[in-house]
């Protein structure tokens, strides 16, 4: 008796779908497990980022354990969806496992593993499929790092500008000075100048400029602050003597020109026009845009070079007057009522219309456009949080990523944003906060406190 010719067909296609599904499934390649080499924590542990993948037959199971003086303790288990006959688990996936060694039983310093172990829907090792296994060191550290200060005691002026230098006796995460809630970085000083043999001694050796904040408490908390890799945290009492003082108050009458004019188009231009109401659209812009630009400003200046950009002091606007200066505190009237307030956070410079405007300093531009109550704006990022702002231009020169040289031309002088005539608004920020630029103009501070400790 033959078999009938589309039967023939039907049992051939089906041995070959077979014998291509068989070898499909019988595939070799073994999942890959992306983690880190190595941990190094505290008690406290942390959360580990695994990524896992298999283009093959896609993931099946994964999991990772803590061997612990000789038992293997389970962090986690996972299973995923797919199919003995065809596969089909996920090709890719990302999971994260806490690594908590106080929850493990572990009270000691010591080294420890870290299993990972992560499988296929491949046929093989009987349906068991491809695996992977690595294992990753783990140190527990207990140990918080010291911290040496390398200077004496030292004078900080309340809104002015102070350096710390310090050692730490181990590889950070991150340090730097703490003044009471304000943290400001510190900075791996280079070693091109340190001979080789005694380059070690200088590896963990840092810079960070900071300031006391105008609105800091009266008796300030003022630390060395350093976190090592394991998550250790030490602090240290660095010695500061606060100089204090006073700023002005100063009380602004609101030219009704400059309510009538000014404000409409600034308004508009900001889209921030309530009604024919201008002078509730100035104490918008002064309180709510001023804000927005200066959330703006702080989220600029945390990209900041970790290379030295300028030397020496900085330079004040050519041929020019001081108008306002900085940390006054500005209360605005309008007839006869406080309508509004605000901090200036810098000095206005004063010369003749459209006047040449130049870098203070070498650094890079990091911002050159429109910023709200600044008009035209330019942000220059000196290196190691040092930045300055240079506001209200009637023109920009330059653009952003551009170097510039201390002395060269960046812009024209002009009266942009909520400023109320032709003038220059310069200020110096040290990662992230306001400080007095006068310190900085000054070539005898900027040597005594800055060069020394940079050379």
């Amino acid at each position: 008796m033959s078999i009938s010719k589309p039967i023939s067909m039907f049992l051939a296609l089906a041995v070959a779908t077979t014998g291509f599904l068989s070898f499909e499934r019988f595939e070799t390649t073994s999942p890959q497990i992306h983690a880190p080499e190595f941990l190094h924590i505290n008690l406290e542990g942390e959360e580990v980022e695994l990524s896992l993948e298999d283009l093959g037959s896609g993931l099946r199971e994964a999991s990772a354990t803590v061997e612990v003086f000789g038992k293997d303790l389970k962090l986690m288990n996972r299973s995923f969806a797919g199919s003995l006959v065809f596969g089909e688990g996920p090709k890719s996936i990302k999971l994260k496992v806490r690594v908590v060694p106080k929850e493990l039983g572990i009270s000691e310093e010591g080294e420890f593993l870290l299993k990972l172990e992560a499988s296929d829907w491949s046929w093989l090792t009987w349906w068991r499929g491809n695996i992977t296994k690595i294992e990753i060191p783990i140190l527990v550290d207990l140990t918080p790092p010291s911290i040496k200060s390398e200077k004496g005691l030292t004078y900080v002026r309340r809104g002015g500008s102070a350096v710390a230098v310090y050692t730490v006796s181990e590889k950070t995460k991150h340090s730097g000075v703490s003044v009471d809630d304000e943290y400001f970085p510190g900075f791996l000083l280079s070693t091109d100048n340190v001979t080789s043999g005694d380059l070690e001694k200088h590896d963990n050796r840092y810079i960070s400029f900071f300031t006391l904040p105008w609105k800091a408490s009266a008796d300030p908390e003022i630390v060395l602050i350093a976190t090592d890799l394991a998550g250790n945290i030490s602090k240290v009492d660095f010695p500061a003597r606060i100089k204090e003082r006073r700023f002005a108050d100063v009380r602004i009458t609101l030219p009704k020109k400059f309510i009538d004019n000014k404000i409409p188009k600034l308004a508009t231009h900001l889209g921030r026009t309530p009604s024919d109401d201008y002078v509730k659209a100035f104490i918008l812009i002064n309180e709510e845009e001023r804000f927005a630009n200066e959330e703006k400003i702080k989220e600029l200046v945390t990209a900041t070079s970790s290379a030295r950009l300028w030397s020496g002091a900085f330079t004040q606007m050519r041929n020019s007057a001081v108008t306002s200066r900085y940390a006054e505190n500005r209360t605005y009237f309008w007839k006869g009522e406080a309508v509004s307030r605000a901090i200036h956070s810098g000095y206005d410079l004063a010369s003749t219309a459209n006047a040449p405007i130049d870098a203070a300093n070498s650094g890079r531009v990091v911002f050159a456009g429109d910023m709200g109550i600044y008009g035209n704006c330019l942000l220059i990022d000196h290196g190691l949080g040092l930045f300055t702002l240079y506001a209200h231009l009637s023109q920009i020169s330059v653009r952003v990523d551009q170097h510039v040289d201390q002395g060269s031309e960046v812009g024209r002088s002009g009266k942009t944003g909520l400023a109320g005539g032709d003038h220059l608004h310069f200020s110096v920020l040290v990662n992230g906060h306001y400080v007095d630029p006068k310190e900085w103009w000054d070539p005898k501070w900027v040597n005594d406190h800055v060069e020394k400790w940079l050379d």
